[in-house]
């Protein structure tokens, strides 16, 4: 969590009209009032800077998995007991699965109103908590 909210600092820090309109919405949504945890539903471009800098900045930006069995991804042959590992990073940052992957654009995931992107959302090119049974379980903070 510490990781995420310097890394969104950081991207606010480099993008001001981002951190313009997150002020606003905050005002507009908020007022004067302090946040709720029912509140994150309305901070609709709050929550899609926060997905941004996650692709941005991954933590972790690997995910490591073990071969249960044997089993073959193309031409490669992955052993049972082999260690996988996956770069969130490059997958993140890939310009063949990304418009402007190095780009700070959180308006990337579509609309506002649109679906939170997630691993199913983006057809697994977005893993910022990894997928499946091992999902952290940071996803649901």
């Amino acid at each position: 969590t510490a990781a995420v909210l310097t890394w969104t600092l950081f991207c606010l820090h480099n993008n001001p009209d981002a951190a313009d309109r997150i002020r606003a919405e905050v005002d507009e949504v908020l007022g004067d009032r302090t946040v709720t945890i029912a509140d994150m539903k309305n901070l609709k471009f709050t929550t899609r800077v926060i997905n941004e800098a996650m692709r941005l900045y991954p933590q972790p930006p690997v995910l490591i998995r073990r071969a249960l069995q044997d089993d073959k991804f193309g031409e490669i042959i992955v052993e049972k007991g082999s260690d996988i590992f996956i770069s969130v990073w490059n997958l993140h940052r890939s310009p063949k699965l990304w418009d402007e992957p190095d780009k700070f654009k959180p308006e990337r995931f579509g609309p506002l109103d649109g679906p939170i992107p997630n691993e199913i959302t983006t057809d697994f090119s977005y893993l910022p908590f990894g997928g499946g049974r091992r999902k952290c379980i940071g996803d649901q903070f």
